[in-house]
């Protein structure tokens, strides 16, 4: 079973804003040689063997390394600018879908760091241009700790954004929900997975916050596909945030079988 960018497309560049999204993304000078081609070369096939069991092995894993915030305090990790809402060519969301397909299995934060490290085409993708970000910081003024831990943070949330959205694809399909999810579709279109026509969107507490940044997306999917004929509907699934610091926080049992029930039966 897999999702490929094709499929994405069909089902999503239905709208003159969603070909608007698309066409300025493949023409970027930027992307278009290296982000574009490898974005739409992408199938999602592991994501469908992830199960909650699995997130849940990595979420009980008590070594400090594997806090992806470490003991970074929200103040320093908002506190260089220039990092807070840095954007690199590929989407940090095209990185961690990357990552779950060559690593095979869902992953811990420092398996993640590692394998940012040490596969070339992660490396390209977001290991170096994190660093040059950490380097332009310090030309800037910033010390390399003030630099590093917002570099940490920034990624750090996005990380514990995907473990969330992992488990609850994982979580839904599970209930025989047939949840699909693309970085094309999350990155480019806003959607974070879909089910037949219904779009979901997770959203951790103050939806400001949705997607690891401090400022959240710009756009919202139904502001890309309100037009769409036929039309899509759009459920956004809210959680609190995590009361405890260092855990991450998943939708609870309770919360799958109340969106499964509303799926299924609404």
């Amino acid at each position: 079973m897999e999702t490929t960018a094709a499929e994405v497309l069909s089902l999503f560049n239905v709208t003159r804003a969603t070909e608007e999204e698309f066409s300025s993304w493949k023409k970027d000078r930027n992307r278009c040689n290296t982000v574009v081609p490898h974005v739409l070369g992408h199938k999602t096939k592991v994501l469908y063997r992830v199960t909650p069991a699995d997130i849940d092995r990595i979420r009980k894993n008590k070594d400090p390394r594997n806090h992806a915030l470490g003991d970074i305090k929200r103040r320093e990790g908002e506190m260089v600018g220039s990092i807070v809402d840095w954007e690199p060519d590929y989407a940090v969301t095209h990185v961690l879908h990357y990552a779950l397909e060559e690593i095979g299995e869902v992953f811990t934060w420092q398996h993640f760091q590692s394998f940012c490290e040490e596969d070339p085409k992660a490396r390209e993708m977001l290991w170096m241009p994190a660093i040059e970000k950490v380097e332009e910081a310090k030309r800037a003024g910033w010390s390399y700790v003030q630099a590093h831990n917002a570099m940490r943070w920034r990624i750090g949330n996005f990380y514990y954004s995907f473990i969330r959205e992992v488990h609850l694809v994982a979580s839904l399909r599970m209930h025989e929900v047939d949840v699909r999810s693309h970085p094309l579709a999350d990155a480019l279109f806003r959607v974070d997975a879909w089910w037949d026509r219904t779009i979901l969107s997770l959203y951790i507490g103050n939806r400001k916050f949705k997607g690891g940044g401090s400022r959240g997306r710009k756009k919202r999917p139904e502001d890309l596909l309100r037009n769409a004929i036929p039309g899509f509907s759009f459920r956004s699934i809210e959680l609190l945030p995590a009361d405890r610091f260092g855990v991450v926080y998943l939708a609870s049992e309770r919360d799958i079988k109340r969106e499964v029930n509303r799926l299924k039966f609404s």
